[in-house]
């Protein structure tokens, strides 16, 4: 592989291309270099890491999320000081645009006072509320060359 340095939106960029790339016409460089370009600048899902099995896992949570941001938007407890309302929240969690962690349902009070035992609890309350705890990794073994397709779909097509 070799480089190619260029200016792309007015800025100089220097990028590794396929030794093909210099047999193309400056036409399809130029199309090739703003296509690479683009990919790189495209929005990445909400949450989004960059990395597809840590993209795939936290679309499994989703649920979850979608779960611990409604009841948080209810109001209840007095965790949210603007309550939505649960769909708002439900959809928020849902669509990956807010998450939840157990430790924000204990009072503030109790995590300064007790940050150990606030970290822990969390942790468990954390673990306790993921789907993928109580998926083996026997059923994930099972699931193979499917779970890598699922996870290729997810990151392209999903938020």
């Amino acid at each position: 592989m070799s480089s190619v340095s260029f200016t792309y939106a007015g800025k100089r960029k220097k990028i590794k291309v396929p030794e093909s790339f210099w047999a193309l016409s400056e036409a399809e460089k130029a199309d090739f270099l703003d296509g690479v370009m683009r990919q790189r600048d495209r929005p990445k899902p909400s949450g989004g890491t960059g990395s597809a099995l840590l993209d795939t896992l936290s679309l499994l949570e989703r649920p979850a999320q979608a779960l611990k941001v409604g009841i948080r938007e209810t109001g209840i407890g007095g965790y949210d000081p603007t309550p939505e309302g649960f769909l708002a929240g439900f959809g928020k969690g849902w669509r990956g645009e807010d998450t939840v962690r157990t430790q924000e349902f204990m009072s503030k009070h109790f995590r300064t006072e007790h940050p150990w035992l606030a970290g822990i609890g969390g942790f468990v309350g954390d673990v306790l509320t993921d789907p993928l705890t109580y998926v083996g990794a026997g059923a994930v073994k099972l699931m193979g060359k499917d779970l890598l397709q699922l996870m290729e779909y997810c990151r392209v097509r999903l938020p």
